[in-house]
């Protein structure tokens, strides 16, 4: 545990956020799915409990992961299905000033893994607090 403590950064803070906003949406678009799918009272408490074990789950196996267990990786894959645009670029004085910002693709395998960590914990409170009030 001691190990991968090392890794906790300001750099680790965006990726995570950005994670777990993508996560939580998901996640909460299926709650939405189950409550006008399901005709019962309790169908939004109980798909909000469900998708909370299930970010319970991914948390767990990005843990396992940090331990050294090779394990496979969920909700990782992204998809880019648009080209780049061409940009005219400035000159690079214009930058110098900016702080380089880290990317998710940038980061090692244990930097991904504990954003990863983060961002599941995260959504996973998020909804066993959504299955309380709804």
């Amino acid at each position: 545990m001691k190990k991968w403590k090392r890794y906790l950064g300001r750099q680790l803070i965006r990726p995570t956020v950005y994670a777990a906003s993508t996560r939580f949406m998901v996640g909460l678009i299926c709650v939405l799915l189950a409550r006008l799918l399901i005709k019962t009272p309790q169908a939004a408490s109980y798909a909000a409990l469900i998708t909370a074990a299930v970010f319970a789950l991914l948390s767990w196996i990005a843990y396992l992961r940090l331990d050294g267990i090779k394990l496979p990786k969920f909700m990782m894959l992204r998809i880019n299905l648009r080209k780049k645009p061409t940009r005219m670029y400035g000159d690079i004085i214009d930058y110098v000033d900016e702080q380089p910002q880290v990317t998710f693709e940038e980061l090692s395998d244990t930097e991904k893994d504990i954003c990863i960590l983060g961002a599941d914990l995260f959504c996973c409170v998020m909804f066993v607090i959504v299955s309380i009030f709804v």
